[in-house]
């Protein structure tokens, strides 16, 4: 079963400007929520608030997760092979090596297993970072934008393996994406920020077709789904 995920009052600001201002947001357990919006909305900053990486300035977050786990949009790619830095996320396993092929499949990177993590290009390193991501069970993924640098096969090949593990796992996921598309295949449930505030949240069909707020409207006028 997923993670429940409850916000209250959270703010964060930097400088004199509000990046994030959301008084109340429920994630559901076991469900996938698409985070959209305009470049500079928030989505990154929420990400990273609910990670942990990043204190907020006010309000709280409550989770019963435990197995958490946070995919930045550029993820860190150590220098040793690829296959090791999937290990890393499972080193204490004995069968690490093993898991870290399996979820590296997942994602069609068995092919640069020994590949150094620094020659990965920002596609393949994205699809590395992801099978970090599913290596293990987690209660909860907080995805950045996971899709940004690959091409259209490597973006399916990350969609499909995502799709799959949360159906396996029964995680709860949010993840950003700039591509309502992605949003429309991949979420359950899509929440739209404008501004750090939650402009439109609901079913994913209701929102990207339907939209109710003149935020989503116009978000959503140039796409085509």
């Amino acid at each position: 079963m997923g993670a429940e995920v409850t916000i209250t009052g959270i703010q964060k600001s930097f400088g004199a400007r509000m990046v994030l201002d959301i008084p109340a947001l429920h994630l559901e357990p076991g469900l996938k929520y698409a985070l959209i919006g305009p470049n500079g909305s928030g989505k990154s900053t929420l990400l990273r608030v609910l990670s942990g990486v990043l204190a907020p300035d006010a309000g709280s977050i409550a989770t019963d997760a435990k197995e958490i786990g946070y995919m930045p949009q550029k993820p860190y790619c150590f220098g040793f092979s690829t296959c090791k830095n999937v290990e890393l996320a499972v080193e204490d396993r004995p069968d690490a090596h093993q898991l870290a092929l399996r979820a590296l499949a997942r994602v069609g990177m068995e092919a640069h297993a020994e590949t150094r993590g620094s020659r990965l290009s920002g596609g393949e390193a994205q699809r590395m970072a992801f099978a970090r991501m599913i290596v293990k069970r987690r209660d909860l993924l907080l995805l950045d934008e996971p899709t940004s640098a690959t091409d259209v096969a490597g973006s399916i090949l990350l969609e499909d393996a995502l799709l799959s593990y949360s159906h396996d796992v029964g995680c709860t996921v949010l993840f950003a994406t700039h591509t309502p598309s992605v949003a429309a295949r991949c979420a359950d449930r899509v929440i739209l920020l404008c501004n750090g505030r939650v402009c439109e949240w609901g079913e994913a069909k209701q929102v990207l077709l339907a939209p109710q707020s003149e935020e989503a409207k116009s978000f959503l006028t140039y796409w085509k789904l």
